[in-house]
């Protein structure tokens, strides 16, 4: 049993109560700013911040964004609960009944990524990550997560693969060989043609340097020229280089390249094209020899050039020296021409009139 009571014990015990009120209400005024806070973020955010019931599949809360995100504000998602369920595209009611099934079966898959019918009738791809709520016995009983619309970026993905189809579409059709390198200098790309060029699959050049390819010897003068032209990372062109096939067999390319950055600007390697040009090559070697054979030929032949000094009367041409020599030998001796001796028929009438005499 308790002792009586005394006058200091009421007095204790109102102490105590007040100091108790006191802690409560602080703990109410911390609640109160942690809710504040809570609903600021939830309010800023750009995604819709919600929890959903497993219970019914209701939604407990669902933040402003959802306007943005869902096309449907929250007001109208929390008065009709099955609203979002309603919205799902056509093509994902069957996955999206799948992955409901799933998170009544306990199981919270990390995201979700569905199609819905906005209030506008415009299709929208929503991101949504979800995180499960247990209570104390471990059942899941409701599922807390972000919407996020990603309908730009699906759109962005879309117009990226179409452009890298249409990319590769192009360099498997053309007559050069395609590649990229990094800042190293390695390749990371290589398009079918290669095979073509130099007797390799895409996948064995991958991790090779272009130097790799050329004959002993014969990498070093390019690896040089290389340096000097990609130095500053700036495009280039038509730069030779022997390489050596598969095979053994040397062919000769020309190459041409950019540069690569990324969006910050910061250099990653080169993107360029090889062509074969070992016929060109030959074609104009065998002109530039015969380009000199000619040179050469008439580099030997002397013209009579200028105005030529010649007797009216008995032909005779006059030498630089002066002196006056028969017309044959001045021709001979000022150009390859060759002399046949014979008469002209006026004169052979002139020389020997008795052969015309009747």
């Amino acid at each position: 049993m308790k002792g009586p009571l005394t006058r200091e014990d009421p007095e204790q015990r109102v102490r105590e109560l007040e100091e108790e009120l006191a802690r409560s209400r602080n703990v109410e005024a911390v609640l109160r700013k942690s809710e504040e806070q809570f609903r600021t973020l939830a309010e800023g955010l750009h995604e819709a911040l919600f929890r959903m019931s497993l219970a019914d599949g209701r939604y407990e809360y669902i933040s402003p964004a959802a306007k943005d995100v869902l096309g449907y504000s929250a007001e109208e998602i929390l008065a009709n609960p099955l609203l979002v369920a309603q919205v799902i595209h056509p093509d994902f009611r069957d996955y999206f009944k799948e992955q409901f099934g799933r998170l009544l079966a306990g199981e919270v898959p990390p995201t979700f990524e569905y199609k819905i019918v906005d209030a506008d009738g415009k299709e929208r791809w929503i991101l949504q990550s979800n995180r499960g709520v247990f209570d104390d016995e471990g059942t899941l009983v409701a599922i807390e997560g972000l919407c996020r619309d990603v309908t730009e970026h699906r759109h962005a993905e879309s117009l990226l693969r179409e452009s890298e189809q249409r990319f590769r579409s192009l360099v498997e059709t053309t007559s050069d060989w395609v590649w990229e390198i990094d800042k190293d200098g390695f390749y990371t790309y290589s398009s079918p043609k290669v095979e073509d060029l130099l007797g390799y699959r895409p996948d064995e050049v991958i991790g090779k340097r272009p130097f790799d390819l050329m004959p002993a010897g014969a990498s070093q003068g390019v690896v040089l020229l290389f340096r000097e032209l990609t130095k500053d990372h700036e495009p280039f062109s038509a730069l030779e280089n022997l390489n050596q096939r598969k095979d053994g067999r040397l062919v000769m390319l020309e190459t041409s390249a950019v540069p690569v950055f990324d969006d910050n600007g910061v250099f990653l390697g080169y993107r360029g094209i090889d062509r074969d040009i070992t016929e060109r090559k030959r074609v104009e070697e065998t002109l530039v020899k015969e380009r000199e054979r000619l040179q050469k030929a008439l580099d030997e032949v002397r013209t009579l050039r200028g105005i030529v000094p010649i007797c009216s009367n008995c032909k005779k041409i006059r030498d630089d020296r002066g002196y006056w020599n028969q017309i044959e030998s001045y021709i001979r001796d000022h150009s390859e021409a060759e002399f046949s001796h014979g008469l002209c028929p006026d004169c052979v009438r002139k020389l020997f009139p008795q052969a015309f005499d009747d």
